[in-house]
Protein backbone atom coordinates (compact mmCIF):
# COMPACT_ATOMS: atom_id res chain seq x y z
CA UNK A 1 0.00 0.00 0.00
CA UNK A 2 1.46 3.54 -0.62
CA UNK A 3 0.26 6.19 0.75
CA UNK A 4 -0.52 9.53 -0.72
CA UNK A 5 -0.65 12.93 0.03
CA UNK A 6 -4.06 12.92 1.43
CA UNK A 7 -3.35 9.79 3.94
CA UNK A 8 -0.23 11.65 5.27
CA UNK A 9 -2.04 15.31 6.15
CA UNK A 10 -4.82 12.66 7.63
CA UNK A 11 -2.55 10.38 9.85
CA UNK A 12 -0.82 13.63 10.70
CA UNK A 13 -3.97 15.66 12.03
CA UNK A 14 -4.51 12.12 13.61
CA UNK A 15 -0.98 11.75 14.88
CA UNK A 16 -1.58 15.85 16.60
CA UNK A 17 -4.26 14.50 18.41
CA UNK A 18 -3.10 11.88 19.92
CA UNK A 19 0.35 13.54 21.04
CA UNK A 20 -1.97 16.24 22.30
CA UNK A 21 -4.28 14.35 24.22
CA UNK A 22 -1.10 12.18 26.00
CA UNK A 23 0.42 15.49 26.42
CA UNK A 24 -2.65 16.77 28.76
CA UNK A 25 -3.09 14.17 30.73
CA UNK A 26 1.14 13.88 31.51
CA UNK A 27 1.24 17.43 32.26
CA UNK A 28 -1.83 17.03 34.91
CA UNK A 29 0.42 14.19 36.94
CA UNK A 30 3.49 16.83 36.67
CA UNK A 31 2.95 17.42 40.81
CA UNK A 32 1.27 14.55 41.74
CA UNK A 33 2.04 11.68 43.23
CA UNK A 34 2.93 8.34 40.73
CA UNK A 35 4.96 5.36 40.99
CA UNK A 36 8.58 5.17 39.17
CA UNK A 37 10.45 2.08 38.36
CA UNK A 38 14.00 0.98 36.91
CA UNK A 39 14.00 -0.19 33.30
CA UNK A 40 16.21 -3.52 33.16
CA UNK A 41 19.16 -3.19 30.44
CA UNK A 42 19.31 0.43 29.93
CA UNK A 43 22.67 2.55 29.34
CA UNK A 44 22.01 5.91 31.10
CA UNK A 45 20.44 6.96 34.20
CA UNK A 46 17.57 8.80 31.91
CA UNK A 47 16.38 5.53 29.92
CA UNK A 48 16.30 3.74 32.99
CA UNK A 49 13.36 5.33 34.97
CA UNK A 50 9.92 4.77 33.56
CA UNK A 51 6.78 5.95 35.28
CA UNK A 52 3.22 5.10 35.17
CA UNK A 53 2.85 8.07 33.75
CA UNK A 54 4.74 6.72 30.73
CA UNK A 55 2.68 3.92 30.33
CA UNK A 56 -1.05 5.72 30.45
CA UNK A 57 0.51 8.29 28.29
CA UNK A 58 1.27 5.52 26.17
CA UNK A 59 -2.26 4.09 26.56
CA UNK A 60 -3.64 7.27 25.46
CA UNK A 61 -1.66 7.67 22.39
CA UNK A 62 -2.37 3.95 20.88
CA UNK A 63 -6.39 4.54 21.56
CA UNK A 64 -6.13 7.32 19.13
CA UNK A 65 -3.99 5.51 16.56
CA UNK A 66 -5.85 2.71 17.24
CA UNK A 67 -8.43 3.18 13.69
CA UNK A 68 -5.29 4.12 11.83
CA UNK A 69 -3.55 1.16 12.43
CA UNK A 70 -6.23 -0.50 11.00
CA UNK A 71 -7.25 1.56 8.04
CA UNK A 72 -3.75 1.83 7.10
CA UNK A 73 -2.37 -1.33 7.77
CA UNK A 74 0.43 -0.04 10.15
CA UNK A 75 3.09 -1.30 12.25
CA UNK A 76 4.11 -0.59 15.60
CA UNK A 77 7.06 0.68 17.78
CA UNK A 78 6.75 1.87 21.17
CA UNK A 79 8.90 2.75 23.82
CA UNK A 80 7.22 1.15 26.61
CA UNK A 81 6.43 -2.08 25.01
CA UNK A 82 7.73 -5.02 23.32
CA UNK A 83 8.99 -5.05 20.15
CA UNK A 84 5.86 -7.07 18.11
CA UNK A 85 8.42 -6.83 15.05
CA UNK A 86 4.92 -5.31 12.76
CA UNK A 87 7.84 -2.89 11.75
CA UNK A 88 9.61 -5.18 10.04
CA UNK A 89 6.64 -6.46 7.86
CA UNK A 90 4.15 -3.42 7.16
CA UNK A 91 5.00 -0.84 5.13
CA UNK A 92 4.45 1.73 7.22
CA UNK A 93 5.05 1.87 11.36
CA UNK A 94 4.02 4.34 13.99
CA UNK A 95 7.12 4.68 16.49
CA UNK A 96 6.11 6.15 19.39
CA UNK A 97 7.69 7.63 23.05
CA UNK A 98 5.02 8.31 24.90
CA UNK A 99 7.33 11.13 26.95
CA UNK A 100 10.75 11.28 25.60
CA UNK A 101 12.61 12.85 28.48
CA UNK A 102 11.03 11.08 31.86
CA UNK A 103 14.08 11.90 34.22
CA UNK A 104 13.41 15.50 33.79
CA UNK A 105 9.88 15.07 34.32
CA UNK A 106 10.47 13.33 37.37
CA UNK A 107 12.81 16.13 38.16
CA UNK A 108 9.99 18.55 37.62
CA UNK A 109 11.89 20.74 35.10
CA UNK A 110 11.00 21.31 31.67
CA UNK A 111 12.51 19.01 28.68
CA UNK A 112 9.54 16.19 28.22
CA UNK A 113 8.15 15.69 25.17
CA UNK A 114 5.43 13.24 23.48
CA UNK A 115 7.06 12.47 20.19
CA UNK A 116 5.71 10.78 17.44
CA UNK A 117 6.42 9.82 14.31
CA UNK A 118 5.45 7.68 10.98
CA UNK A 119 8.11 5.35 9.35
CA UNK A 120 8.60 3.66 6.05
CA UNK A 121 9.57 -0.48 6.28
CA UNK A 122 13.16 1.62 5.38
CA UNK A 123 13.00 3.46 8.05
CA UNK A 124 12.51 6.50 6.37
CA UNK A 125 10.41 9.44 8.12
CA UNK A 126 7.50 10.65 6.79
CA UNK A 127 5.53 11.94 9.29
CA UNK A 128 6.91 13.87 12.78
CA UNK A 129 4.76 15.76 16.04
CA UNK A 130 6.22 16.37 19.26
CA UNK A 131 3.85 18.11 21.63
CA UNK A 132 5.50 20.05 24.77
CA UNK A 133 2.94 19.85 27.31
CA UNK A 134 4.14 22.78 29.46
CA UNK A 135 4.45 25.01 26.99
CA UNK A 136 1.35 23.90 24.86
CA UNK A 137 3.25 23.60 21.82
CA UNK A 138 3.00 21.55 18.92
CA UNK A 139 5.51 20.82 16.35
CA UNK A 140 4.18 18.87 13.26
CA UNK A 141 5.83 17.95 9.88
CA UNK A 142 4.76 15.93 6.66
CA UNK A 143 7.67 14.62 4.33
CA UNK A 144 8.37 17.76 1.93
CA UNK A 145 5.96 19.90 3.58
CA UNK A 146 7.85 21.97 5.86
CA UNK A 147 7.89 22.51 9.48
CA UNK A 148 5.01 23.81 11.57
CA UNK A 149 4.78 25.15 15.02
CA UNK A 150 0.62 25.06 16.44
CA UNK A 151 -0.37 25.20 12.87
CA UNK A 152 1.78 27.95 11.91
CA UNK A 153 4.79 27.76 9.48
CA UNK A 154 7.60 27.77 11.20
CA UNK A 155 10.05 30.13 10.11
CA UNK A 156 13.87 30.71 11.77
CA UNK A 157 15.49 34.17 11.93
CA UNK A 158 17.75 35.48 10.05
CA UNK A 159 20.70 36.87 11.47
CA UNK A 160 23.55 38.04 9.93
CA UNK A 161 26.34 37.05 11.99
CA UNK A 162 30.08 36.08 10.89
CA UNK A 163 29.99 33.79 14.94
CA UNK A 164 28.56 30.15 14.65
CA UNK A 165 26.88 29.39 17.88
CA UNK A 166 26.87 25.72 19.27
CA UNK A 167 25.32 24.24 22.47
CA UNK A 168 25.94 21.12 23.54
CA UNK A 169 25.39 19.49 26.49
CA UNK A 170 28.65 18.75 28.59
CA UNK A 171 28.10 15.15 29.15
CA UNK A 172 29.18 15.28 25.35
CA UNK A 173 32.52 15.96 25.77
CA UNK A 174 33.33 12.37 27.49
CA UNK A 175 31.55 10.50 24.14
CA UNK A 176 34.21 9.03 22.25
CA UNK A 177 33.24 10.89 19.38
CA UNK A 178 33.47 14.52 20.19
CA UNK A 179 36.67 15.27 18.94
CA UNK A 180 35.45 13.95 15.50
CA UNK A 181 32.50 15.90 15.96
CA UNK A 182 34.43 19.10 16.99
CA UNK A 183 36.90 18.58 14.20
CA UNK A 184 33.97 18.44 11.59
CA UNK A 185 31.97 21.41 13.14
CA UNK A 186 35.45 23.60 13.08
CA UNK A 187 35.45 22.33 9.22
CA UNK A 188 31.92 23.46 8.47
CA UNK A 189 32.63 26.87 10.37
CA UNK A 190 35.63 26.93 8.35
CA UNK A 191 33.68 26.65 4.65
CA UNK A 192 30.78 28.86 5.64
CA UNK A 193 33.73 31.77 6.75
CA UNK A 194 32.27 31.62 9.98
CA UNK A 195 34.00 31.67 13.59
CA UNK A 196 32.77 28.66 15.59
CA UNK A 197 31.57 29.53 19.29
CA UNK A 198 31.15 26.41 21.39
CA UNK A 199 28.80 26.87 24.45
CA UNK A 200 28.69 24.04 27.31
CA UNK A 201 26.09 23.96 28.91
CA UNK A 202 24.12 21.80 32.20
CA UNK A 203 21.85 21.50 34.68
CA UNK A 204 18.51 22.25 32.91
CA UNK A 205 20.08 23.70 29.56
CA UNK A 206 20.19 19.46 29.01
CA UNK A 207 16.99 20.02 28.01
CA UNK A 208 18.12 21.33 24.32
CA UNK A 209 20.10 18.07 23.51
CA UNK A 210 17.46 15.81 23.48
CA UNK A 211 14.89 19.08 21.68
CA UNK A 212 17.65 19.25 19.28
CA UNK A 213 17.32 15.46 18.04
CA UNK A 214 13.76 15.71 18.11
CA UNK A 215 13.59 18.29 15.94
CA UNK A 216 16.33 17.23 14.09
CA UNK A 217 13.70 14.69 13.01
CA UNK A 218 11.12 16.99 11.89
CA UNK A 219 13.74 18.96 9.88
CA UNK A 220 14.97 16.17 8.05
CA UNK A 221 11.12 15.27 7.39
CA UNK A 222 10.57 18.59 6.03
Amino acid sequence: MRLTDKDLYSLCKIAEGAATAAGEYIQSQFDQHYQKKQKIGSDSIASQIVTEVDYKAQEIILQQLNDSVKQYDLGLLTEEAQDDASRLEKDYFWCIDPMDGTLAFTEGRSGYAVSIALLSKSGDPLIGVVYLPNLDDIYTSIKGKGLHLNNEEFKRKSVETDLLHVYMDISLQSAPYFDFLEKEFQKWAGEKKKTLRTKRVMGRKKRYRRIAFRFGLLLQIS
